[in-house]
This record gives structure tokens, sequence and C-alpha cells, in this order.
């Protein structure tokens, strides 16, 4: 029982520190766009030949969907994890 208590803290931990992450690479992605509006004011926009999408904000959204996936990723480990601790406490 003092092993599963071990370890959820030590999960705990892992889920904080990977929140933590999660939030700082979003403060990361707020300052990307802010760049990019700011130097879209000050300059010609680099456009892409063939949509006109631009490149860079291209870049930020697949940024941003990696990002998630791994944040995903990572909260179902972290949950697997934690309900694999409680099956085991209780016996299963």
């Amino acid at each position: 029982m003092c092993e599963s208590r071990g370890e959820n803290k030590a999960l705990k931990k892992d889920f904080a520190e990977l929140r933590q992450l999660y939030n700082d690479a979003q403060e990361d992605i707020q300052v990307l766009r802010e760049a990019l509006a700011k130097e879209k004011n000050c300059s010609n926009k680099i456009k892409d030949g063939t949509d006109g999408v631009d490149p860079r904000q291209d870049l930020i959204s697949q940024l941003e969907k990696s990002q998630e996936k791994v944040w995903c990723k990572c909260i179902f480990t972290v949950m697997y994890n934690c309900i694999s601790q409680i099956f085991v406490t209780l016996g299963y």
C-alpha cells in the first residue's frame, strides 16, 4: 500500500511536470503568433505560390497539432498507470 502511494505521488509529480511543459509550449506558441502578426504588419506577407497560405502559420498549426497529440498520449499514459496502480492495490 505504501509502495502504491509512493508511485502515485511520483505519477502526480510527473503529471504536474507534463502540465507545466504543456503550458510553457502554449506560451511559446502564443509568442510565435504575436511575432508573426507583428511581422505581417511591418512587412510584406510571404505567400505560398498556390494557395496563399503563410508557410510560417502552417508550421505553427502543425506544431500545435503535434503538441496536442503528445499531450494526449502523456495524459493517457499517466491515467493508465494510475488505474493500473489502483488495480494492483485492490489485488486484481
